[in-house]
């Protein structure tokens, strides 16, 4: 397979959906871009934002980083990035993507049992993707960008591990390169670990984790070594072509 031509397609192609690997990104955010769609959109987003917020107060309207374009180039992914914040990303992900020169662009752990059981979560009650199942990760915020502009995926990823489910990457063994999913307005960089634990301790642990938490995001860890290909709905979109996509190798 030629990843080069599959990642082109999938990058200027709206509504594709796809997964490919890349050895190597190089992610930056580019301080003079702008979304021009959340510019002609702020009264309607702030009005929005009042709403989202009296159903959930824990909500924070920190930057979020959306990916403008992305290119191939002597085997590296070169993304840009604007800076924008969560409450246009909330409107704008509502409203059903309808304004496309943007992706959801965002971290993603693919945890492997030594097993070889691929570790899944599902989000709990009042999260964004509250009753989905998922990887563990997150946005691109603030946290992820150095003086220079340069966005650290991994160290996203991990540290997005960490504060949902208490897995520590210098206990794992980190997978080279990286998985691409797109599927229609959304990007997710995945970054693989093998675990040195079984699928069942691996599960149990994760769960004691979530279990200690006063107010934890997640709800469920599902080890899986088989694709579920009818999951009646529960897999965020990108999640079950990824997943389809790991496990049948």
């Amino acid at each position: 397979m030629d990843d080069t031509l599959d990642l082109k397609a999938l990058i200027d192609t709206p509504g594709a959906r796809g997964v490919v690997n890349v050895p190597k990104v190089d992610l930056r955010v580019d301080p003079d871009a702008r979304w021009a769609f959340a510019d002609a959109n702020r009264a309607a987003i702030n009005a929005h934002w009042e709403k989202r917020l009296a159903s959930n107060p824990s909500f924070f309207n920190g930057a979020v980083m959306m990916l403008l374009a992305a290119r191939m180039e002597a085997g590296v992914l070169h993304g840009s990035f604007v800076r924008t914040d969560f409450k246009s990303f909330l409107f704008w992900k509502d409203e059903g993507y309808p304004e496309q020169t943007v992706r959801d662009a965002f971290g993603s752990g693919l945890i492997w049992s030594s097993d070889g059981a691929l570790m899944l979560i599902r989000q709990a009650p009042g999260q964004v993707n509250s009753g989905l199942t998922y990887l563990p990760g997150g946005f691109i915020d603030a946290r992820d960008v150095d003086a220079d502009g340069r966005i650290d995926i991994v160290g996203s990823v991990v540290r997005e591990l960490q504060e949902e489910t208490g897995l520590l990457s210098r206990e794992m063994t980190r997978l080279p390169g990286m998985t691409l999913t797109v599927f229609g307005a959304q990007l997710s960089f995945g970054v693989g670990f093998v675990s040195p634990l079984d699928a069942p301790a691996l599960q149990q642990r994760v769960m004691a984790f979530i279990e200690k938490d006063e107010n934890p995001e997640l709800s469920e860890v599902i080890l899986l070594k088989k694709a579920i290909l009818d999951d009646g709905g529960s897999f965020a979109p990108f999640a079950q072509v990824l997943t389809e996509h790991v496990l049948s190798r």
